[in-house]
């Protein structure tokens, strides 16, 4: 009777097994067979399977089969609902191994979907799709974070907020409507540069340059009869502007000492203020770069 009793307990035991596992080796199967959808429907019912949900094999196996179907079906779409669950998927392996058996499998998977969302990233920064571009370089941060949280991205920062700045200020450009909005985005970016870059040149001119062409459209948008008082409110508000520039072109032509631009712009800069011997200064240096060339 014991031996009829351990022969039936080792059969549930493998009946269970058995069951345990079944959608995943049909996911498994379909995947072999390059049935992607198969795949896919018996994966999601492993991963929603009490039994398996909690195997960070069962996760592993689901971020590869939505990484195979957004190769194949969504690898120009960059806003992939299937690259998504890959990523969550795979984040999800790696909470769960606590072992760290497939580790070096997981970050493989991750870095090649994080290196899709910043391709994405900077294809779609345009005027047309700067938001899927924001989304796109979020989730790149996102899984690098996800698989160091020490890792610097710095370089990686400047050189998308430079461009995501200049997108801003093309909007600011030819909608009159929300010129306002989008130049303070703009400064939000070049701010952000210079906080991880304080010399970086193209944000500090950039960025002076802005408040420059602030105060200037607001010298040439006064009306010709315009009122005593508004016209000092508005003198007050450009040296502001003024000011709100300087520092900004000043660390530039320190990067850069040679860069006629910038010295047009601090030529500029302190006429407005009505520092004309800084401001001839800055024009002669001009006259001599200009001459040698």
């Amino acid at each position: 009777m014991k031996r009829i009793l351990i022969l039936g307990f080792l059969l549930f035991t493998a009946l269970f097994l058995n069951a345990q596992t079944e959608n995943t080796s049909k996911a498994l199967k379909y995947l072999q067979e390059g049935e992607l959808d198969s795949a896919r429907i018996a994966i999601d019912s492993a991963a929603l399977d009490e039994s398996t949900a909690a195997e960070p094999t069962t996760w592993y196996y689901k971020g590869f089969i939505y990484k195979e179907l957004y190769k194949k079906k969504e690898i120009e779409n960059p806003s992939s609902g299937f690259r998504e669950e890959a990523m969550r998927s795979f984040q999800q392996s790696m909470l769960l191994d606590t072992a760290g058996r497939l580790l070096e499998d997981n970050v493989s998977n991750i870095n090649f979907l994080a290196s899709s969302h910043y391709n994405d990233a900077i294809k779609t920064l345009n005027v047309q799709d700067y938001q899927i571009s924001i989304r796109n370089f979020n989730q790149y941060k996102i899984a690098k974070l996800s698989i160091d949280s020490t890792i610097k991205l710095t370089d990686r920062e400047i050189e998308y907020n430079l461009g995501l700045s200049t997108v801003y200020v093309e909007i600011s450009e030819s909608d009159s409507s929300r010129k306002d909005e989008f130049l303070q985005k703009a400064k939000d970016a070049y701010s952000l540069v210079i906080q991880l870059d304080q010399g970086n040149l193209s944000a500090n001119y950039n960025m002076g340059i802005i408040y420059y062409n602030e105060a200037v459209d607001m010298i040439l948008n006064l009306p010709y009869d315009v009122d005593l008082i508004i016209l000092s409110t508005t003198q007050d508000n450009c040296i502001k502007l003024f000011k709100q520039s300087l520092p900004h072109m000043e660390l530039a032509i320190t990067a850069e000492p040679d860069n006629v631009n910038t010295l047009e712009g601090l030529a500029g800069i302190y006429y407005s203020l009505n520092e004309f011997d800084k401001s001839n200064e800055y024009k002669s240096k001009i006259e001599q770069i200009l001459q040698d060339d």
